[in-house]
């Protein structure tokens, strides 16, 4: 988005009342027409466009797809966000799920109870096996999932990735982070960074899309294709549990 947006001006919106937003259609439309893309940021789970007069497009939680079209023939019938620039070109966005959209000024930023304060990403330079050990330590009676997927303590991780990190690292996500061994710390730290990274460098998962509507590169090893299977590590069906309210994959041979 950086290489692709900043300093094109925006000719129009058009908005679609869909997801969670904080501002009627006119509004929204409105407060972006006209802006510069200045900068985009990313910090775990949301993207924040900056704009002139320091105003910013939050896009958060997305499990849609954010494409960019250089040309009028790419751009999809459906979307919840089309913005369209001076120089022809257009970004849209698609919303499922709990996505969000959001049009603040920057006195605004973080004033949202949700996502509030987001705590340190699994790619920062600060995510050390100390401050892992740290945050384990401090969250000691909390199984892993709730660590894990908890956005103001690691922001970034999703269901998905969390499968993969604990099915890696051998751990049950129902285990409590007290009871974890030095070396499964270890090792869940360097699984997590280890997945996070072929991640991002592999293009997302490969049910999602990049900017240019290129599917990512990363298979997942478990999910609803993969129950009933044979474990790829020792031969054990695969099976799923609720935890903390949503499905989780896993061996039990393997995360016992």
């Amino acid at each position: 988005m950086n290489k692709e947006l900043i300093g094109k001006t925006i000719k129009s919106a058009d908005f679609n009342e869909k997801g969670y937003f904080n501002l009627p259609k006119k509004d929204f439309e409105a407060a972006l027409t006209g802006k510069t893309i200045e900068s985009v940021e990313g910090k775990g789970k949301w993207i924040s466009v900056k704009m002139s007069s320091e105003t910013y497009l939050q896009v958060g939680e997305h499990t849609g797809h954010v494409l960019y079209h250089a040309t009028t023939g790419t751009i999809p019938q459906v979307y919840t966000l089309r913005v369209d620039f001076s120089d022809r070109t257009v970004l849209t966005i698609r919303n499922h799920g709990m996505s969000f959209l959001r049009v603040v000024q920057k006195d605004e930023l973080g004033t949202f109870k949700y996502p509030g304060v987001l705590g340190i990403s699994p790619l920062d330079t600060t995510f050390t096996i100390e401050s892992f050990n740290e945050i384990l330590e401090q969250n000691g009676v909390k199984i892993v999932k709730a660590i894990l997927l908890n956005q103001s303590i690691l922001a970034g991780l999703g269901n998905g990735y969390f499968q993969e990190i604990v099915f890696r690292a051998g751990v049950h996500p129902k285990r409590k982070a007290r009871d974890l061994t030095e070396k499964e710390k270890r090792t869940l730290y360097t699984t997590i960074r280890e997945i996070i990274t072929d991640a991002v460098i592999s293009g997302g998962k490969d049910d999602i899309t990049d900017l240019y509507g290129n599917s990512g590169g990363y298979h997942k090893v478990l999910g609803a294709h993969s129950l009933g299977r044979a474990c790829p590590v020792c031969g054990t069906s695969i099976e799923k549990m609720n935890v903390l309210g949503s499905t989780t994959y896993l061996c039990p041979s393997c995360q016992q």
